[in-house]
């Protein structure tokens, strides 16, 4: 068994859990006693977030907020501060392309959807978790707040997490993109300058890249699954479903690429567990966005299985190539609530052998294009941020001269029109580099 899936079954186990959990508490503890917060927060936060144990979740909850208070209390971040001071911003230097030794390009994750003005601040957008630390490392925070408003990408569900809440700061509202209805809870709940609004990365997906090709009349795969090849995605689940309908052949296309030490060969293996002579699969890997559109326009259902991720963006490509989906019911991501009569159908795990046959055989039925463009995709979401940062400008009498650009996720940041990549030069930002 793949290490991953045993721990995952060991952690199941609630007294397991629960020691993990005591263990974890302990060492937060130690960390909040002796100021250490940065150290503290991750332990407590993971609490919180992951650990499923009430009494600790509670409890964490409430430290998490004295540590929030006792920095506001003093016109500062203490986390933030205790962070800067820790290894962990070092290493996040040392991991991007800015400080010369790292292989990730930093600005690659970094776009300006307005600029600053004299007397008008600009936006800017950071996406993915793991980024907020770098940036935070090197850019002096304050001076940023001083010229832009900052929106906050997240990368998966679960947002009690010290890379975010290292953006908590007494004068200055900060914008957190939040598909998941337990996280837009929790930021509310917080009470600070971090405001939640119900996006996710799936809420950019290019509307023109992604379209329905009315010249394919008879789709060629039943299923799709666009997904790396990671355990969290749950291919197991597909092909276990897969082996007990034994009525009719069922042919699949499996897009994806590797992911945490899994690759291709590691999905054949789990397809070999089963016998599996009703499917036919054919693989791709690592294509571009114009072919990845193809494969959906050639399939009737989009699956997705995880029991947890971010705001899904294939998942909204699916249903702009007017491809609905089957979604795992319990997912947690954000990815349930643009489930409905026109887009899909949420099943268990238990039940997805019928609900595939289901959805096979009454894809037609389904208006998912219909309801994406009406709800979702980066022209819609571009509307909604900037009349919800608007709204903020000139709550606090600022200036709002001219309204954000908009973006898309192809999967990384990319401005919808090219000329905006030649109207905002992201080297400005050079000048806020801490000293």
């Amino acid at each position: 068994m793949n290490l991953e899936k045993l721990i995952g079954k060991i952690f199941a186990i609630k007294i397991f859990r629960a020691m993990i959990a005591l263990v974890i508490f302990m060492r937060g503890t130690f960390f909040f006693l002796t100021m250490n917060h940065y150290r503290a927060s991750i332990d407590y936060c993971w609490l919180y977030r992951v650990s499923e144990i009430d009494i600790f979740k509670k409890i964490s909850f409430y430290i998490i907020q004295k540590i929030i208070q006792a920095g506001l209390s003093k016109n500062e971040n203490i986390i933030l501060k205790s962070f800067l001071y820790d290894k962990a911003s070092v290493e996040a230097r040392e991991r991007y392309s800015l400080s010369g030794r790292g292989n990730l390009d930093l600005f690659r994750d970094i776009t300006i959807l307005k600029e600053n003005k004299s007397n008008e601040k600009g936006i800017l957008l950071i996406k993915y978790t793991p980024t907020f630390d770098a940036f935070l490392a090197f850019f002096d925070i304050e001076k940023i707040f001083k010229d832009y408003y900052v929106v906050l990408e997240t990368s998966w569900s679960g947002v009690c997490d010290p890379s975010i809440l290292m953006f908590i700061s007494p004068f200055h509202p900060v914008i957190i993109q939040v598909p998941e209805q337990d996280d837009f809870h929790f930021v509310a709940s917080l009470k600070t300058n971090l405001l939640p609004v119900s996006l996710g990365s799936g809420d950019w997906v290019d509307i023109d890249t992604f379209s329905e090709n009315f010249s394919v009349d008879n789709k060629i795969y039943d299923i799709i699954m666009v997904a790396n090849w990671g355990v969290y995605k749950r291919h197991d689940e597909l092909f276990k479903a897969l082996a007990k309908i034994k009525s009719r052949q069922i042919k699949v296309m499996l897009i994806g690429f590797a992911w945490g030490g899994r690759t291709r060969q590691d999905i054949v293996r789990e397809i070999n567990q089963y016998n599996l002579n009703n499917m036919s699969v054919d693989f791709k890997e690592g294509i571009p966005p114009e072919e990845v559109k193809q494969y959906l326009n050639m399939s009737k259902v989009f699956i997705l299985l995880s029991k947890k991720e971010g705001g899904n963006k294939a998942m909204v490509e699916g249903f702009f190539c007017n491809v609905p989906a089957l979604l795992y019911e319990n997912n947690k991501g954000g990815n349930k609530e643009k489930i409905n009569s026109q887009t899909g159908i949420l099943s268990l795990y238990e039940e997805l052998s019928k609900n595939i046959l289901y959805m096979i055989d009454n894809y037609k039925s389904f208006s998912p294009r219909e309801w994406a463009i009406k709800n979702t995709g980066s022209k819609n979401a571009t509307i909604r941020l900037n009349q919800f940062i608007r709204n903020i400008a000139e709550k606090k009498g600022e200036s709002w001269t001219s309204d954000i650009v908009e973006k898309v996720n192809i999967p990384n940041l990319a401005y919808k029109n090219t000329e905006d990549r030649m109207k905002f030069n992201k080297n400005n930002l050079i000048s806020y580099l801490r000293s």
